[in-house]
């Protein structure tokens, strides 16, 4: 399983369950190009706030068990979910926590700047070295870091 992770520059993650940060054309095309014909994997809230995603199969890890959409599931163990070798895990700030240290690489977008966020990317550099920054221009940096 890979990670999938935006960040500012105080670690802000999320702001009432959407972004902090205006929308990034190059970030959604990164995220596009990554998940692609994979497994998402989400919490309650990010899911919430997420558009359909045509050609990805989108499982939500909850307590509560609810009727998503086409191609979307909710199950209340990650172990439940089929392919985790061909998952990528997309937030939010809890199922970063709980999840990243079973990650073998983390795709981190660095937005630049501060926004206003409740929410916060937990500590991940224990678990990782840079690799290499794939992309940057003047509003983000897409690095990737390996597993140490």
């Amino acid at each position: 399983m890979i990670c999938l992770a935006a960040m500012d520059d105080n670690r802000g993650i999320g702001f009432e369950g959407e972004l902090p940060w205006p929308s990034i054309k190059a970030d959604f095309k990164w995220f596009k190009e990554v998940t692609m014909g994979k497994v998402i994997i989400v919490g309650n809230t990010t899911k919430k706030f997420l558009p359909q995603l045509p050609g990805r199969i989108v499982f939500t890890l909850s307590k509560n068990w609810r009727e998503l959409g086409h191609n979307e599931y909710t199950v209340n163990d990650i172990g439940s979910i089929p392919d985790l070798d061909n998952a990528v895990l997309c937030g939010g700030g809890s199922i970063y926590k709980q999840f990243l240290p079973q990650c073998t690489d983390l795709y981190l977008t660095k937005v630049k700047g501060c926004f206003k966020s409740d929410t916060y990317m937990p500590e991940f550099e224990h678990l990782f070295k840079l690799y290499e920054t794939k992309y940057s221009d003047n509003q983000i940096e897409i690095q990737h870091w390996i597993r140490i």
